[in-house]
């Protein structure tokens, strides 16, 4: 499965770099993406930090602990679980499908943002004549049908990954919040591991998500730009008709459709993942409280 995944984002690497030689990043574009690359290392190197500190006998001595015999099989049980769990979340493997999805959704935004300002500054230059303006026209189209081949290839690669980790985080989450309350019986240093982790999961959850969401606001600005332009007068029928194209080419809802819908924010989608997780931490809390009821009138004499 590892060497799999790793065949397909060194395809996808090959993809990228075909497209960077043919859409050049100002400088200023490739350090954006390059510290952004920088910035999401760094941040799963936190989570696993975190999760390793706590589930290896730095913070969660478990067996050490007075209070971990009081609680419940159940409990004890859901606690080894997620301490594994956590263990596993700390490999690279495990974090491959977040990093890899926020961090080429930036980088096909730095690349959109490109095209746009080179968009921008053909099209408000009144001196070009119209043939260059058209022959540039068509560069960017081609341009952008290339962005959007390289978001639908990232989308087939890490959304499956990433709709698996979501699923992963919304468990983790719910997990978290519910051995962090005050209604469990773990001890203070337990409970602040599962309260940052409940952080560190939700915003695993929306900073990919945003960084998809974000392609979509950078592709109506482009739009807005072709949009905006004043065709001089006198300027010939094909260079209305190549700007027509290029609006075409634009539509927010092809680069919405590359990423399968899923990765855009609805209120219905918010409103069930909210949902699932109450639902959840309120069963865990009944199962919870059910099995310490029954094994305390098990020991009673």
């Amino acid at each position: 499965l590892t060497f799999a995944c790793g065949s397909l984002y060194v395809k996808f690497i090959r993809t990228c770099c075909a497209i960077e030689e043919r859409i050049p990043l100002p400088p200023e574009e490739a350090r954006t993406a390059v510290r952004y690359a920088y910035t999401v290392l760094a941040w799963q190197v936190f989570v696993s930090s975190w999760s390793l500190f706590f589930n290896t006998g730095g913070g969660l001595d478990l067996e050490n602990m007075d209070t971990f015999n009081d609680t419940s099989p159940f409990l004890q049980s859901l606690i080894f679980l997620v301490k594994l769990y956590g263990i596993l979340q700390a490999t690279i493997w495990a974090m491959i499908p977040r990093l890899w999805m926020a961090y080429f959704a930036r980088t096909i935004r730095c690349y959109l943002r490109a095209i746009g300002r080179d968009i921008e500054s053909v099209l408000n230059s009144p001196e070009a004549p119209p043939e260059r303006i058209i022959r540039r026209m068509d560069i960017m189209r081609t341009n952008l049908e290339r962005v959007k081949i390289a978001s639908h290839l990232a989308s087939n690669i890490v959304s499956s990954g990433f709709i698996v980790a979501l699923a992963i985080s919304v468990v983790s989450v719910s997990l978290a919040v519910h051995c962090s309350s005050a209604g469990t019986t773990l001890s203070p240093r337990i409970r602040i591991f599962y309260a940052g982790w409940a952080i560190l999961q939700a915003v695993n959850l929306l900073w990919p998500v945003l960084a998809w969401q974000r392609i979509k606001t950078q592709v109506n600005k482009i739009r807005y730009i072709v949009q905006a332009v004043e065709l001089p007068e006198g300027a010939p029928t094909s260079l209305s008709e190549h700007v027509l194209l290029l609006l075409q080419c634009m539509d927010s809802d092809d680069f919405k459709s590359s990423f399968g819908g899923f990765l855009t924010i609805e209120p219905s989608m918010v409103a069930s993942v909210i949902g699932a997780i109450v639902a959840y931490i309120v069963l865990l809390r009944q199962t919870t409280q059910t099995l310490t009821s029954v094994g305390a009138s098990q020991c009673r004499p």
